[in-house]
């Protein structure tokens, strides 16, 4: 069981019309630590989806040519904007930082074009497109928040199948099968 913070528990809150201000602001400062290795910054995760109900966090994945080799290089520029690396097992192709305390930013670091970053797009773009879907996954946040309040690990086990089953019907979505 992970351990929070008594300012880092996990609660879910109504739409905010800020959220895609926030995003536009930062990703602008980030695309200035980044510059000249930038391939693509993207808005993901709940706060992304008009209308979504949401940890107020915001979610911002930032596409890399190569994330192993410059590690070093990409917790060092973030830094002095106040993110703090937080080492993860479970996806070697994803740094993974968190910003403010309470939490106000997640920042994820994939490499362009591989799974890790297309899934964060197929996601948020299912739940814009599918409205009902998108209730479905605002409900289940609603019960885990409640009953994983203070485990993070907890409540991203909680969404598991959930996400693997949109991401799922996205891909199916989306691929063109040869009659």
């Amino acid at each position: 069981m992970s351990e929070s913070a008594p300012d880092d528990a996990i609660s879910i809150s109504d739409p905010d019309p800020a959220w895609p201000e926030m995003y536009t602001s930062e990703s602008a400062v980030l695309s200035q630590a980044f510059k000249g290795r930038l391939r693509d910054i993207q808005h993901v995760g709940s706060t992304a989806v008009p209308g979504l109900a949401a940890k107020p966090i915001i979610d911002i994945m930032v596409a890399l040519d190569d994330i192993v080799s410059d590690h070093d290089w990409i917790a060092s520029a973030v830094r002095p904007l106040g993110y703090q690396n937080v080492p993860h097992d479970e996806d070697p192709r994803r740094l993974f930082f968190m910003k403010g305390m309470p939490r106000t930013h997640h920042l994820h670091v994939v490499r362009f074009g591989s799974w890790t970053y297309w899934k964060h797009i197929l996601f948020r773009d299912f739940l814009i497109e599918h409205p009902v879907s998108a209730e479905e996954y605002e409900c289940l946040k609603y019960v885990l928040a409640e009953r994983c309040r203070d485990d993070r690990d907890a409540f991203v086990e909680g969404k598991e199948d959930f996400v693997d089953g949109i991401l799922h019907r996205a891909v199916k979505e989306r691929v063109i099968v040869p009659s």
